[in-house]
């Protein structure tokens, strides 16, 4: 069983590791011991300046035997990134909204913006009744259109929604869209995984899905951000799954904690908090999610 001396990756002070950036290529690693990254130490699955192109992806798999073995750990003064894109360019979408009424069975939902959305991305449809467990995912089916997703994969007949949703202001149905191009995940949800973030740690994330994190164990909750002075923003990242008793999906952790930011993230189907904040002192940004 991995340790925290059991390491598949580490990187040490002036260790860059960098994936690569080509076009229509599909990258992939797979871990089966912890990805730890020290003071001085770099991780860059895409940068700003290079993200990962819109037409490849970046898949890091964390290789668990049992729920939360392995996983990320940032330690003091290392540094993280991921980088991916939004689905279309110039079309920075991770949610809209029904503007027609939907009926069960439905595969062709009307929505308020043009979110240039692909075939195959997974989508969620929040409930628009007081009843939690009608929020249901599904798929596009084909690229959407400028108004309307076609959709399938839902528990409907057809593949159509399972459940009926407003489309009428003020109960209009929200619409989230979980695939990024760039994913971390662990393998099953029962065997997740976790990222850990120390005080002094750079993390910057953009379009990333984290799937399949989190456990009822501190600093292993899902993803904990533990910092105090160092640096931390996840933007437009989905949170997927979250499902192991007790996960956390962001878990401020810290009492005093500045310079974080969680905003413009969607999440789905967290087993406890979706969002905790311990933070009592600080400066720090959490909107638009």
């Amino acid at each position: 069983t991995p340790s925290l001396s059991s390491y598949a990756l580490h990187i040490s002070s002036k260790g860059v590791l960098t994936w690569g950036a080509s076009a229509a290529t599909n990258y992939q690693l797979k871990l089966s011991g912890n990805l730890n990254v020290y003071g001085q130490g770099v991780y860059n699955m895409g940068t700003v300046g290079t993200p990962c192109p819109r037409d490849s992806t970046m898949t890091l798999i964390m290789d668990c035997l049992a729920n939360v073995e392995i996983g990320i750990m940032v330690r003091n003064l290392g540094e993280f990134n991921t980088q991916g894109l939004s689905r279309t360019s110039g079309k920075n979408i991770y949610y809209c909204k029904l503007n027609t009424d939907e009926a069960i069975a439905s595969t062709s939902l009307g929505v308020d913006t043009d979110t240039g959305w692909l075939d195959n991305d997974e989508i969620v449809v929040a409930s628009t009744t007081r009843t939690a467990g009608q929020c249901e995912a599904g798929t596009l089916n084909g690229a959407a259109g400028a108004s309307t997703l076609t959709v399938d994969g839902f528990g409907g007949a057809g593949g159509g929604l399972a459940f009926a949703h407003s489309g009428t202001s003020p109960t209009q149905a929200e619409i989230i869209l979980l695939t990024r191009n760039v994913l971390i995940r662990g393998v099953s949800a029962t065997l997740q995984t976790y990222l850990d973030i120390k005080q002094t740690a750079t993390v910057d994330c953009d379009w990333t899905q984290f799937k399949w994190f989190g456990s009822g164990t501190a600093n292993k909750r899902g993803i904990d951000n533990g910092a105090t002075t160092g640096s931390v923003s996840f933007r437009y990242c989905s949170i997927d799954k979250f499902s192991v008793t007790n996960s956390y999906g962001y878990n401020q952790t810290a009492a005093t904690s500045s310079n974080s930011t969680f905003s413009n993230n969607v999440i789905w189907n967290v087993a406890n908090e979706s969002i905790q904040i311990a933070a009592t002192t600080g400066t720090w940004t959490l909107d638009s999610n």
